[in-house]
């Protein structure tokens, strides 16, 4: 018995869009895709692979989970048109980070200041005034939002095969979705099948068929080969925003509108005044971005994917990384695991202690990293690969404006740890494929 996965890193640009299914020798057990944007210099790249991705996938097929990371635009703004209606995916679960308004409002400003067009996207601004909104529209059986604040362990199995079901504390909404959650806690890991979402009930008569709820980070998503002890897992890992750097833009913001950061707030508490700032006062935001907008990071979900423990049979990996072919082989160093970090800010020392007692003993199985932030000087430090120990980093980056990702200083780091790093950028010949089988 075994079981497989199949992943891309797709060429969009400046963006981000990674897909994966889950097998077993008995057929497909899941779908799964994190992030799915690029910026609009980049809009026709992304949008060739979101046909691509569909047609094969097929129309009207169903994808088990979809991660959205973070609010920025180069993350978000291809998901209407992988879900669409007529000629789109369908989608049981999204999967996104707990986020604050001063959080989207940030993004927002952000794409205002750097990529006006982006920021007209109709759905990049849906998403901005009201997430939740925003994805309902798709119509997926349940919509969770990730809340990494006041964790009491970390990801499932990170301790190795003896590690079990946390207890939750419930929701902490913000006020905005106060009314608007199912109350029922949710369960320390999800099982995903094929065809359907078989959620684990931690107690007698649980009704878990809600559609919107909190979960803790500490909690992810299994799917087990039929027959066999061998498990994929799906575990999230939330880095909040910057929160004095996001003060600093509430403060700006409140000045620019003659307001007092209090009174700012309770206004942004309606939908429609999120909607009227983001039409009628862009320019507003986008002189509070520039005021603060160096180390301005907003909240961002990590995602480890790979073995839930550690296996000791054979393990076969092979990659084609760009134009570079990684020959099969069989007992390969590492586990096979992909570990995406979003935006994290992980040059920060408390913030990358936090991310590595997390993933504990997980980060062994990690054979691909995605850089942080596109491969931006300003979220990474070496440290994280002398503790995740990757064979190979990605970064999803393409020229746009006077950004450098991935950064000099990042390259130099892993170049001298003796690793590479794959640039995925617009071009469908730097996409990079994976396929990793635990037996």
């Amino acid at each position: 018995m075994y079981i497989l996965n199949n992943r891309r890193q797709l060429a969009v640009g400046q963006g981000f869009f990674h897909v994966g299914d889950v097998w077993d020798d008995a057929g497909f057990r899941l779908r799964y895709v994190v992030d799915c944007g690029a910026m609009s210099k980049y809009a026709a790249a992304r949008d060739a692979r979101i046909d691509e991705y569909i047609a094969e996938t097929g129309q009207g097929e169903a994808i088990d989970l979809l991660f959205i990371s973070h609010a920025h635009v180069d993350h978000v703004n291809g998901v209407a048109r992988l879900l669409g209606p007529s000629k789109g995916l369908k989608v049981k679960a999204i999967v996104m980070p707990l986020m604050s308004v001063t959080d989207r409002l940030i993004a927002f400003a952000r794409a205002a200041s750097e990529d006006p067009a982006a920021a007209e996207d109709p759905f990049f601004r849906a998403f901005t005034v009201d997430p939740v909104g925003a994805v309902r529209g798709f119509g997926p059986d349940r919509i969770l939002l990730v809340d990494g604040r006041n964790r009491d362990g970390g990801a499932p199995f990170r301790n190795g095969p003896d590690d079990g079901p946390r207890p939750d504390d419930g929701p902490r909404p913000d006020d905005e979705l106060k009314g608007r959650l199912d109350q029922n806690p949710v369960p320390a890991w999800e099982f995903v099948g094929r065809g359907q979402m078989e959620w684990w009930k931690s107690g007698p008569g649980e009704d878990t068929g809600k559609s919107v709820e909190v979960m803790p980070d500490t909690r992810g998503f299994l799917t087990s080969a039929r027959g066999s002890s061998r498990s994929w897992l799906l575990a999230p890992y939330v880095d909040p925003s910057v929160t004095a750097r996001a003060g600093e833009f509430m403060a700006k913001l409140a000045e620019e509108r003659k307001q007092s950061v209090r009174a700012l707030k309770a206004w942004l508490r309606s939908t429609a005044n999120r909607l009227k700032l983001l039409t009628e006062s862009a320019a507003d935001l986008r002189a509070a971005y520039g005021a603060v907008h160096e180390d301005l990071n907003v909240t961002s979900l990590c995602l480890y994917s790979g073995p839930a423990t550690e296996s000791p049979k054979a393990r076969l990996y092979q990659a084609q990384l760009g134009l570079a072919h990684v020959q099969p082989s069989v007992n390969d160093e590492g586990g096979g695991a992909w570990l995406g970090t979003g935006d994290a800010a992980l040059a920060h020392a408390k913030r990358r202690s936090d991310f590595f007692e997390h993933y504990g003993q997980l980060l062994s199985q990690v054979t691909t990293m995605t850089l942080p932030h596109h491969g931006s000087d300003h979220n990474f430090h070496v440290e994280l690969l002398e503790q995740v120990q990757p064979r190979w980093c990605v970064a999803p980056a393409d020229r746009f404006s006077t950004w450098r990702h991935p950064g000099s200083r990042v390259c130099q780091a892993v170049a001298s740890s003796g690793r590479f790093v794959s640039v995925v950028t617009s071009a469908s010949r730097s996409q990079v494929s994976e396929l990793v089988g635990i037996m």
